[in-house]
């Protein structure tokens, strides 16, 4: 432990800096790393974020719905064992302003994955011998 003697410069103080939360408060930190005035202000922000984060993400799911909609009750359906989907390339999906990478992803029985929004579900899979790539979209 180091002891101040008379003749020792005083510590050197860390200088004020505002709060990373954006509350706009300027504050003396205790420590180099800290940039939030307390684990409050900390919280807040990051509840914010993700927040932020989630609305995005409803948005884009609620956009791919419509997405699906519009699609499957303009196309052709074909009769499944099941239910009736409507089967088309995935590029003309991607046209459209569908966004594959926000989903909900649940493997079925068969090993396939099935990708979720909030009223339909699609399957990509690949035709044989060939590198392009189909999607039937199935209403939940």
């Amino acid at each position: 432990m180091k002891y101040q003697f008379e003749n020792d410069p005083p510590p050197r103080l860390i200088p004020k800096r505002k709060c990373a939360c954006g509350c706009g408060n300027n504050f003396q930190p205790r420590r180099r790393d800290q940039i939030y005035i307390n684990k409050q202000h900390a919280d807040d922000y990051h509840n914010r974020k993700k927040q932020l984060v989630k609305k995005v993400d409803d948005e884009i799911l609620r956009r791919n719905d419509r997405i699906l909609e519009k699609l499957f009750h303009s196309g052709t359906l074909n009769p499944g064992f099941t239910q009736a989907y409507l089967e088309l390339f995935f590029l003309q999906l991607k046209i459209k302003g569908f966004d594959h990478e926000i989903n909900v992803v649940e493997e079925n029985e068969n090993g396939e994955n099935c990708y979720y929004t909030y009223n339909h579900y699609y399957q990509i899979y690949k035709l044989p011998n060939s590198e392009i790539e189909m999607v039937r979209i199935f209403k939940r």
